[in-house]
């Protein structure tokens, strides 16, 4: 066995494939020992970003539902691994090796699950498809001890087989892990691309490396993976995730009927996933004609699972059931859509639909099999809990371990001064119910509200708290949800529709600027409880001002105008459900799914428009910076422009250009000598080149230099020859030298006239 390095390069002549000898078995590449080449050592540097973009991609995905730690403790062990292994073994027992691993991970991972989830095997299948379909991986059930099972065999696959040069095979096993995590939209575009560069330059660079070539041969390819990263970062051509996806017991669903960029088509996706937007605009298209018994916010979603920068839905779920010994109130609706739409409203919760074939979604909701179609209705039974304020102070905080588990999760990565600021918040305060009424009241009078916002780079409710000072519905959402889970309190955030504009008795009109988020927060034996965070009257006067200046847009299913409807309007002209626009800002909204306020002399209960802790400006610090992807991508792009350049031999050109035009300055011998090598280099390019024994001032005269031309030649001949120039002379040189080239060049300088 060779005492050599991986990295060494083999002797040449000798193969560097495996070979079988007579004994059958696979026979070690044979090395020498010395130092890796400049291009291998690229090649290496190459497979590393590969890894490297692996394990962002990750733990980035790690890092919404745990600690990354473990995962990447392991894949670094992995790498450890490959590399001593590399000594022992060739590639094909190195593959054994990766198989047997992701085997074992595999089977500890099944073991680990319950065992009707274990064997389920159709739902595996399901799970499988709704991946490569472009469901996020996070929907996966134990979703740390998967990526503890799957993740380290390709790592270590993949920089094994870079030691031992099996490039292009390094690069298959490496680009495949990345690109099954583009396919399910976890990787996002900077480290998509980083990720593709490194796929790229280990191909080539290892197969220019095998064929003996240099560093210096692989200009062309720097070039290439320059214009690679140029084209995906300004066409998008790296995807993300697919056009519709698969949920397991759901089938495939995607983004049908509301896809105008609008807060509703942001809000009411039915793909599982929710990203919050900067800029957004509020649609006033007509969506739904609804008859019901009472006024309510029509629930179409929830989400569980918050990623720092949106909302996704881990997994179908069965809701919580509430307490049978809760009182409810049966509330009967009755929908009609006015425009082609994929989801499914309703007062939660429905118990009961009619009139649609519809598939069940997570967390108890519920949504057409097919989009509806303008004058289609459906029928709807909701079972409405509304507990009382006392009821809800008295629930206390024993919660179930499915709730605890799944909707107190956060990132790893949530700042501490989110958590810190919550508990300010409500410092004092001893029941979840009070402490919830205190966040909600706290962020409505700390914030305002606006939809034109810059997206935050950051976690979304740590930039809302101490960055931005305006947001619409979801920030103030996900803020709140997020600071009651620092809480140990158990918050999700809900989508769909305020009641929208009555028509008449029992009838509401909703537009897509109805469009909705707020709170559900859970209480033990109650079940879940709405809470909107956001500021009444501001977005509610958005939302006439829109309905006042609207367009064409603002029409129903029979073509006639949204403001020429029969409504109930107040003294002033707005829809009856809207409070007056003269009530004071501040003043407490009557929520059309009353919100509990505590009674008087719950000795815990918050206090009505307390501010809490003013957060100043730079208070914190910690807030994230930029990812390493940009400057690494900025890098790639800036050395294959340099690659280019010098293959095109512009570098050099660009390099004659400035030194003719211009001279920096030195000893005044130095700048005379300088001068007439520009002037000599012009006149080379304009006539010819001096010959071999041709004088300067032979030279000058033979192509008819002028008078500038023959004063420059005067003092280069007393440096030269004399070596005793003064400044002043010296300085005049270079001033004749600049007249000469901008004459011949188009350029402007200072007048020689004075020389």
């Amino acid at each position: 066995m060779s005492d050599s390095l991986p990295g060494d390069r083999p002797v040449r002549g000798d193969s560097r494939e495996d070979s079988t000898a007579s004994t059958g078995r696979p026979a070690i590449e044979t090395v020498v020992p010395g130092r890796p080449s400049p291009i291998r050592i690229a090649t290496l540097l190459a497979a590393g970003l590969v890894v490297v973009s692996t394990l962002t991609i990750v733990y980035r995905v790690m890092d919404v539902v745990g600690d990354p730690t473990n995962v990447l403790v392991v894949s670094g062990v992995a790498v450890g691994l490959a590399t001593a292994g590399a000594r022992l073994f060739d590639a094909r027992q190195a593959a054994i090796v990766a198989g047997a691993g992701l085997a074992i991970g595999l089977t500890w991972y099944l073991v680990e699950l319950p065992t009707e989830q274990a064997v389920a095997f159709v739902a595996h299948a399901e799970y499988i498809l709704a991946l490569l379909s472009g469901r996020s991986v996070l929907v996966i059930v134990d979703i740390e001890r998967w990526m503890l099972a799957v993740v380290p065999a390709p790592v270590f696959l993949t920089w094994f087989l870079t030691l031992r040069r099996r490039y292009l095979a390094a690069a298959a096993v490496g680009g495949s892990v990345i690109g099954f995590f583009v396919l399910t939209g976890d990787a996002a575009l900077p480290v998509a691309t980083v990720g593709s560069v490194g796929v790229l330059a280990l191909s080539s660079l290892g197969t220019l490396e095998r064929a003996g070539g240099t560093l210096a041969d692989a200009e062309i390819t720097t070039v290439v993976l320059a214009v690679a990263v140029v084209a995906s970062l300004t066409l998008s051509v790296v995807p993300q995730g697919t056009a519709k996806t698969y949920s397991p017991g759901q089938g495939f669903e995607g983004r049908v009927g509301v896809t105008d960029g609008t807060l509703e088509a942001d809000l009411l996706a039915t793909d599982g996933n929710m990203q919050i937007s900067g800029d957004v605009e509020l649609s006033g298209r007509a969506r739904w004609t609804v008859e019901s018994d009472r006024e309510r916010y029509w629930r179409v979603g929830a989400y569980d699972l918050y990623t720092g920068d949106g909302w996704s839905r881990q997994s179908a779920s069965t809701e919580v059931p509430t307490n049978r010994a809760v009182a409810t109130e049966t509330v009967r609706q009755r929908f009609t859509a006015e425009s082609r739409i994929a989801t499914a409203p309703a007062a939660w919760r429905p118990t009961e639909v009619a009139g649609v074939e519809i598939r069940e979604t997570a967390f108890g909701g519920f949504a057409p099999s097919e989009p509806l179609e303008p004058g289609q209705s459906y029928v709807v039974e909701s079972r409405v809990v509304d507990p009382s304020a006392r009821r809800l102070q008295q629930a206390g905080d024993e919660y179930p371990a499915a709730v605890a588990s799944r909707f107190l999760q956060l990132p790893a990565s949530t700042p501490d001064r989110v958590e810190q600021t919550a508990a300010e918040v409500t410092a004092g305060i001893e029941n979840p119910y009070n402490a919830t009424v205190r966040v909600k009241q706290w962020l409505e009078n700390a914030k305002g509200y606006s939809l034109s916002v810059d997206r935050p780079t950051g976690p979304v409710a740590d930039a809302f708290l101490f960055e931005m000072t305006d947001g619409y519905c979801t920030y103030f959402a996900t803020t709140m949800a997020v600071m009651l889970r620092t809480q140990g309190i158990p918050a999700r955030l809900a989508v769909g529709y305020t009641p929208g504009e009555r028509i008449g008795e029992n009838t509401w009109r909703v537009r897509g600027y109805d469009s909705h988020a707020w709170v559900e927060v859970y209480f033990p034996d109650v079940g879940w409880v709405q809470f909107d965070p956001t500021p009444a009257q501001p977005r509610e006067r958005a939302a006439r001002e829109r309905l006042a200046g609207s367009g064409g847009e603002d029409t129903d299913r029979d073509g006639t105008a949204g403001a020429d409807t029969e409504t109930s309007t107040g003294t002033s002209g707005a829809p009856a459900w809207l409070p007056d626009p003269d009530q004071s800002e501040t003043g407490e909204r009557a929520s059309v799914t009353e919100t509990p306020t505590p009674t008087p002399g719950d000795d815990s209960g918050p206090t009505f428009g307390d501010t809490g802790p003013v957060i100043e400006e730079g208070a914190f610090d910690g807030a994230d910076g930029p990812g390493w992807e940009r400057p690494l991508l900025g890098s790639v792009i800036g050395i294959g422009m340099i690659a280019g350049a010098r293959r095109s031999g512009l570098s050099g050109r660009l390099y004659r250009a400035i030194w003719l035009r211009w001279q920096p300055r030195s000893d005044p011998v130095t700048d005379v000598e300088r001068a007439y090598d520009r002037v000599e280099t012009l006149y080379k390019q304009v006539h010819r080149p001096r010959r071999t024994g041709e004088t300067p001032r032979q030279y000058f005269e033979a192509v008819g230099a002028g008078d500038r031309a023959m004063a420059l030649c005067d003092r280069y001949e007393q440096a030269r020859y004399a070596g005793d120039i003064d400044r002043e002379a010296a300085d005049q040189s270079v001033t004749l030298a600049d007249a000469i080239v901008a004459e011949h060049r188009g350029l402007t300088v200072t007048s020689p006239d004075s020389v």
